[in-house]
């Protein structure tokens, strides 16, 4: 489990990271276990004052909460995910006998196409003009606050992004990106800001090349740990 500071950087600069922390993941144990003791440690490092700090991560992580109030995880999460509406007050005060309702009716799949508003559909739409590739593309982003999604304990927001061609606006030119947003402090990091984030974690595959290629990152095998 590898742990990378992203730096700000612009387009004209060098691709790299400063790894902050590598852990094995045992047999007993998940990524997930293993990660939170690093954000445990990168709580520790960055005590000072109330900076946020964005953390990414791929689907292996898609259960990954923050450690700290000062953290946000934006975890890829698979496509097939569901989520769910909290029950509204009113709707739990009027509710006589029986077990309080904790759902809204209706399951949300975020993958389907429903417009803001409606039943199932998002809370917030943008759309963003991006490059990928040195082609210019358009990206649409809808946003689901608030919502219970199997797997994390509190509520979550949820973005998904799609990439259409400039001149095809019916067909995606990739499968949807599904973004989920955990921490207290989530709501201060806007759909853009999730989508562009994650478009951040690609420079982490510069360091994973550089360090098989040149740190046996690839081939380092051995029954001894010590080793």
């Amino acid at each position: 489990s590898v742990l990378t500071y992203l730096p700000e950087r612009s387009a004209e600069e060098a691709n790299w990271q400063l790894p902050l922390s590598l852990e094995r993941v045992s047999t007993d144990k998940t990524a997930c276990e293993v990660a939170i003791t690093q954000l445990q440690l990168l709580a520790e490092l960055g005590s000072i004052g109330s900076l946020l700090t964005v953390i990414v991560a791929d689907t292996a992580y898609g259960s990954l909460e923050p450690y700290s109030e000062d953290q946000v995880v934006i975890a890829r999460g698979r496509t097939d995910r569901q989520g769910r509406r909290p029950a509204l007050d009113d709707q739990i005060a009027l509710r006589g006998r029986g077990r309080p309702r904790k759902y809204e009716p209706g399951t949300i799949r975020f993958v389907e196409d429903l417009p803001p508003g409606s039943e199932g559909g998002g809370d917030e739409e943008y759309e963003y003009t991006d490059t990928i590739g040195r082609q210019s593309v358009d990206a649409l982003l809808n946003r689901w606050n608030d919502v219970h999604v199997e797997g994390h304990a509190e509520l979550v927001d949820v973005v998904k992004a799609e990439i259409f061609s400039k001149n095809d606006y019916m067909k995606p030119l990739f499968p949807p990106l599904l973004l989920i947003l955990s921490g207290k402090r989530r709501r201060e990091i806007t759909a853009l800001d999730a989508y562009q984030s994650y478009r951040r974690r690609c420079d982490i595959e510069y360091f994973f090349r550089f360090s098989k290629q040149k740190l046996l990152f690839s081939i380092y095998q051995t029954p001894d740990l010590d080793h």
